[in-house]
Order: C-alpha cells, then sequence, then structure tokens
C-alpha cells in the first residue's frame, strides 16, 4: 500500500468537492440544518396550550379559579368567549385545543360546601395531547382546591363546611381516543409529499442526463407545454393514490371520514399539485437525478414529519421554526385532512389552507417556467 498515492487520489477528491459547491453545501449546511430542526422541533413537552374560558360564574371564587390556569405556563388562556357556540367555532378552527366551562353557582358550590363542576372540553384529536391536558387540568384544580381549603381555615380560624371544583373531562372529535385517527391523515401527507415529489424530480433532469433535453430545445414545444405534459401524467397516477389512501383508510384501518368526500378529493388534488410543482422544480434546477432526488427527499420528508403539525405540535415550537412552517405545504394539507377526517368541518373552515396550497402550486409552476426558459 502506497501512502503517496493514497494522499494523491483523497487531494483530487478534494478538489473535486471544492469544485461543487452543492455538494459541499450538502455536506456542511444539511447536518447543521436537521441538529436545528431536530433539537427545536422535537419537543414533547405540552407548553402553550390555547385555551378559552367561559365563566357563567363571574365570582371571586370563579376568577381565581381562572387565574390558576392563566398563571400556569402550560396554559394561554387568550380567549373568553360569552357562548359555547363561539367556543365551539375556536375549535373548529384551531384556534383553541381545550376550553372551560364555570357553571352558574360554581362559587356558591365551593363556599357552601357541594363539588363545584366544571367542564372542560379537550381536542382529542391528539391522543398524547390530550391526555397531557387533562392532567394538567387536574393538578392545577387540585392546587386550587388546597389553596382554596388553607385560605378559608386561616380567615375562619377553624373548620367549615369547605366544596370543591371537580372538573369534568370531555373529548371532541376522537371520543375513543384513538391514535390512527389522529395519525392516518398526517401519514397521507407525508406519503404523498414523498411520493409525489419524488415522482416528478427525476423527469427533467433525466431528460437533461440522457441528452434529450437538447433534442426538444429546437422544437416548437413551449416551456409550459412541456411542464403540463410532464405533471399529467404523474397527476392522474397521483389521484388514484388518494383515492386508494381513502379506501384504506376506510375499510382497512377503520378512520372515519365526518366530512365531505369531494372536499377531501378536492383539497387533495391541490396538495398533489403543489408537490408535484415542487418536483418538476427540483428537476429543472439540477441536471443530475441523484442530485434532485436526494434534495426532493430532504425538502419533502423532514419538513412534513416534522414541521406540518403531524407528530409535534406547532405552537410549542420556537417562533422562529413556527414561522418557517409556513413554507411547507405538507402544514396546511395536514390541517386540511385533520378538519375534515376528526371535525368534519366545511370549505369555510378550509379554504385559507387551500388557497395557500394553490399559490404554492401557481409559484412553483411559474419558477419552473422561467428555470426553463433560462436554460434553453
Amino acid at each position: 500500500m502506497n501512502v503517496r498515492r493514497i494522499k494523491a487520489v483523497s487531494y483530487k477528491e478534494f478538489i473535486h468537492l471544492f469544485r461543487d459547491p452543492r455538494s459541499l453545501l450538502i455536506i456542511i449546511f444539511v447536518p447543521l440544518l436537521l441538529l436545528v430542526l431536530f433539537g427545536y422541533a422535537l419537543k414533547l413537552d405540552v407548553e402553550n396550550v390555547s385555551m378559552a374560558v367561559i365563566d357563567y360564574d363571574k365570582t371571586v371564587e370563579s376568577r381565581d379559579y381562572i387565574a390558576m390556569f392563566r398563571s400556569n405556563y402550560t396554559f394561554d388562556v387568550n380567549y373568553f368567549p360569552e357562548t359555547y357556540k363561539e367556543a365551539e367555532r375556536l375549535m373548529d378552527t384551531d384556534k383553541i385545543k381545550v376550553f372551560l366551562v364555570v357553571k352558574s353557582g360554581f362559587g356558591k358550590a365551593v363556599t357552601g360546601g357541594s363539588p363545584a363542576y366544571v367542564q372542560a372540553v379537550v381536542d382529542g384529536g391528539d391522543v398524547s395531547t390530550a391526555s397531557s391536558i387533562t392532567n394538567y387540568i387536574s393538578g392545577i384544580t387540585s392546587l386550587y382546591n388546597e389553596i382554596n381549603v388553607e385560605k378559608i381555615l386561616r380567615h375562619s380560624g377553624g373548620y367549615v363546611s369547605q366544596g370543591i371544583a371537580v372538573p369534568e373531562m370531555r373529548f371532541w372529535f376522537n371520543e375513543e381516543m384513538r391514535s390512527v385517527n389522529y395519525l392516518f391523515p398526517g401519514l397521507v401527507a407525508i406519503i404523498m409529499s414523498v411520493v409525489a415529489g419524488l415522482l416528478t424530480s427525476l423527469t427533467i433532469s433525466r431528460e437533461w442526463e440522457n441528452g434529450t433535453m437538447e433534442q426538444l430545445i429546437p422544437t416548437p414545444l413551449t416551456e409550459g407545454e412541456l411542464i403540463l405534459g410532464k405533471l399529467a401524467t404523474y397527476f392522474v397516477i397521483g389521484f388514484i393514490d388518494i383515492i386508494l389512501y381513502l379506501i384504506m383508510g376506510e375499510f382497512v384501518f377503520g378512520v372515519p371520514l365526518r366530512g365531505s368526500v369531494g372536499l377531501t378529493l378536492f383539497f387533495g388534488m391541490l396538495f398533489l399539485l403543489s408537490m408535484l410543482s415542487f418536483g418538476i422544480f427540483i428537476s429543472t434546477a439540477m441536471k443530475s437525478q441523484l442530485a434532485a432526488s436526494q434534495i426532493t427527499t430532504l425538502a419533502t420528508m423532514l419538513p412534513a414529519f416534522l414541521l406540518s403539525g403531524f407528530i409535534f405540535d406547532i405552537a410549542n415550537m420556537p417562533f422562529i421554526i413556527q414561522i418557517v412552517t409556513y413554507a411547507f405545504p405538507a402544514k396546511y394539507f395536514v390541517s386540511i385532512l385533520r378538519g375534515i377526517y376528526l371535525k368534519g368541518v366545511g370549505i369555510e373552515y378550509l379554504y385559507i389552507n387551500g388557497a395557500f396550497l394553490a399559490a404554492y402550486s401557481a409559484l412553483m409552476l411559474f419558477l419552473c417556467r422561467m428555470k426553463l426558459r433560462l436554460r434553453s
């Protein structure tokens, strides 16, 4: 074994590496990016849970009870609806994860020696988060009861008949607390992100590698026609996949579809178009199929898994990471699927997410056409 020859080969590899800044960027930047994403996104603590409170009692006792939640870092009590209907709407639009209903007579029951029942309505979509929320509510209520008893005894100087607050837990959207009901919509979004992106990420880069792109440039074929022709084939295949996902969800996994099938298909096609367009854009930007597939995998799977709200609640992430999540279509599609599957909501709650998917698709297609024009 000749050390001199080994050094020569190694030196040559270094030269090639530094001549290819994209490879160097992947080697250095991607590990750092993954470290940041996993470090901040993988947060299992339940914090900053958005909460609404309906106080029908409006007494000192009820305000003291609510104050216990406002002072706790786990909950953000930022909504105070006047009616049950308003709280339902907040829950349907994902603005809150839980709301408390302090019933009339709460203060009288607490001071009069009777149980003071408080209704806690929890979004049961995410089984793990819902369980943590109920535990925190029970813990805060127990602490309130202890403090309240001590306060009464301190002021009375002896024994008094003292009631306690009792939370009644109720779960919405996933009453059986089945994890598959929550996970299935997110899995569909992740699988569609990766598959749709990879389907088209190799189409144009393959033309460049095979040398057929140079043969297409002199023909009357326009950039838009080439892009749409490529998209059409894979859009049909992707649409068949969407139908298969719906069938498997209903008959294999037993996940109830509470909303409209037509609405699910419509938004599924929007998301499919956005991811196929992204794959086409990567394919136009990269002449190498290998580079296109690697970048597409990194740009679809990881964001769909970490930054879509599939596993980790976006509200628990740092503010900067929350802003970054808006750049990925999977975030909107996960929200849409869970809204349709778990809540049965209509387009009046989902149109904003759909508009983002449509805008993303239009942007990607525009960039694809501009990139092809520049290359030709």
